[in-house]
């Protein structure tokens, strides 16, 4: 699974970040950039903060989350699912944010990409958790690894 992970995030991606409220109200964010973090078990998802707020507010009330990761060359995406943490991005991790934005601008996605790298920027750790397909055809929201009790 690490290794079909490391693939998927080495990009270029477009992904989607979705987080409830205490609600169960959802919000959500879009990103093109991530990164497997020194913890096999874990990812790293960098996300301008200009529209973070609903997320900010989900996260402390709710910490658990979902995140869509689609290669946009090849179509393969998975969705990963487990409890999110915030903090402030490092240097490495805003100007590998600008690499990747700049990849699909350069394969013609729109230039309002751009707000994807705006500072600051923050890193939204998950834990993994759960795995699913969601490559479309055959298999699409099949389980590929659960590690929960769920």
């Amino acid at each position: 699974m690490e290794t079909t992970l490391a693939k998927l995030v080495s990009g270029p991606i477009i992904g989607h970040l979705g987080t409830c409220d205490a609600e169960g109200r959802m919000s959500s964010d879009i990103f093109c950039s991530a990164e497997l973090h020194e913890d096999p078990d874990r990812l790293v998802i960098h996300i301008g903060d200009a529209a973070l707020e609903d997320v900010r507010r989900n996260i402390a009330e709710n910490n658990y989350g979902a995140a869509i990761l689609a290669d946009v060359l090849t179509y393969e995406s998975i969705q990963i699912k487990g409890p999110l943490t915030l903090r402030p991005a490092t240097e490495e991790e805003r100007q590998l944010n600008r690499m990747r934005v700049q990849t699909l601008a350069d394969l013609g996605y729109p230039e309002r990409l751009q707000t994807m790298s705006s500072d600051p920027l923050t890193a939204i750790e998950i834990l993994v958790q759960e795995v699913y397909s969601q490559t479309p055809g055959v298999g699409a929201g099949e389980p590929i690894l659960i590690l929960k009790g769920v």
